[in-house]
């Protein structure tokens, strides 16, 4: 081939490769991916990626990482945001504080996801962090935060454990003057603030897609309901529950209460049991990622290389590491994903702003508002054909990470 020939093919190749990287971007971009439906007040990913936060640090291995920062016009929007706040917030003088944090249940990727960003948030403002794992359980919970206590920490923090599982250390705490916050899932009265998802929104995003995808189907569509016993899940649920009471080709035919305990094999049995004894199963709906993740696994095995509608649909929360992986193999047909790690930032935020500038605890917060960036939190379907590049969480299109720790550095104490 002569030397002019092998240019203009190298151009033609450039032009291609161009033209392919257009479409790639137009498709994650075009809004509706081919093939769903289009529901008023719904939103799709674009199939933006945002990078891992690093776990450098953490006592453990973690198996979920929360959203570090992202980087280009994104990352430099919200640090120039976070710093005019940091200014108008004015200097502070932070004490080093000794963090307890009191897990859920470690070794999930959504509760390492919010334990790992948690602990970065308040290692940028130089506190010591004390890790209990709480297990899933009640009993655990409570050995958890009472030893925290006799740590001697200035502040116990924790993830959708509601105060009425843990009333000893509700006691102990108060006792003592230490505040008790949370964060990441929604919880009842009781703590000194929490910082959480719009729980009914994501669950009723969720179920609008649902009723969507259930609308090709004739006759009555039975849906298996994973219920996950905390009150953020059947905040989700319960929107759920209001969808299909007005609609007559809907039905629950089975309410499963998932066992934190047993969470996985637990949950394999009873999506097991209910495909087996009803052929007419056209939905599972599981509000907690770790459920959906166990129903995914059983549909790969009883339903091998089909999809929806030959098998039953599964829709969860979250697209997190092993979620996009299951979603790739065709065993996850949709999830609503919420970067919930983002309240992590926004509670140690609150914290900071408690103990350097004397600041009253927040009321409980849902969707708070922060000058340059509005809410951080996003709630955005995903689907196989709009997941981010692998390794990546998927985008919310706000810097939060950046944006707080700018504004910390603004105020004085920051890292």
């Amino acid at each position: 081939m002569s030397k002019k020939a092998f240019g203009k093919t190298v151009l033609l190749l450039g032009v291609l490769a161009l033209v392919v990287s257009a479409a790639v971007e137009a498709a994650r971009t075009a809004g509706v991916p081919s093939g769903e439906p289009t529901i008023s007040g719904v939103s799709y990913a674009t199939g933006a990626g945002a990078p891992y936060l690093s776990t450098k640090g953490a006592p453990r291995k973690m198996s979920g990482f929360g959203i570090g920062p992202l980087g280009g016009a994104l990352q430099a929007k919200a640090v120039a945001a976070g710093t005019a706040a940091g200014k108008a917030a004015g200097k502070g003088t932070l004490q080093p504080l000794k963090v307890g944090y009191l897990d859920i249940i470690g070794g999930i990727e959504s509760a390492d996801r919010v334990d790992n960003s948690l602990r970065t948030a308040f290692q940028h403002i130089g506190a010591q962090w004390i890790y209990c794992d709480g297990q899933g359980s009640p009993q655990k919970w409570a050995t958890c935060g009472n030893s925290l206590i006799a740590q001697g920490v200035n502040i116990i923090a924790l993830t959708g454990i509601d105060p009425s599982t843990i009333p000893s250390v509700l006691s102990a705490a108060k006792a003592k003057n230490i505040p008790i916050v949370d964060f990441g899932g929604a919880v009842g009265p009781g703590f000194a603030t929490a910082f959480a998802p719009n729980e009914p929104k994501a669950g009723a995003v969720l179920a609008a897609y649902l009723k969507a995808k259930l609308a090709s189907q004739s006759g009555t569509s039975d849906i298996l309901t994973l219920n996950y016993p905390a009150s953020w899940a059947q905040q989700r649920t319960a929107q759920l529950t209001k969808v299909v009471a007005g609609d007559a080709n809907l039905k629950i035919a089975e309410k499963a209460t998932t066992d934190p305990t047993n969470l996985i094999a637990g949950t394999q049995k009873t999506v097991t049991d209910e495909i087996t004894a009803d052929p007419n199963l056209k939905a599972i709906w599981a509000d907690f990622d770790t459920a959906g993740q166990a129903a995914g696994q059983v549909l790969a095995s009883q339903f091998a290389g089909k999809s929806f509608p030959d098998r039953p649909l599964l829709v969860t929360f979250h697209a997190d590491p092993s979620t996009q992986t299951l979603m790739r193999s065709g065993a996850i047909d949709a999830v609503v994903d919420v970067n919930y790690d983002a309240t992590a930032w926004e509670l140690a935020d609150a914290v900071a702003e408690h103990y350097a500038h004397n600041k009253p605890w927040p009321k409980y917060s849902v969707g708070k508002s922060y000058p340059g960036i509005g809410d951080p939190v996003a709630y955005q379907i995903v689907t196989p054909a709009n997941l981010p590049p692998k390794g990546m969480y998927v985008s919310p299109g706000v810097d939060v990470v950046s944006y707080f720790i700018a504004k910390w550095k603004a105020e004085g104490f920051g890292k």
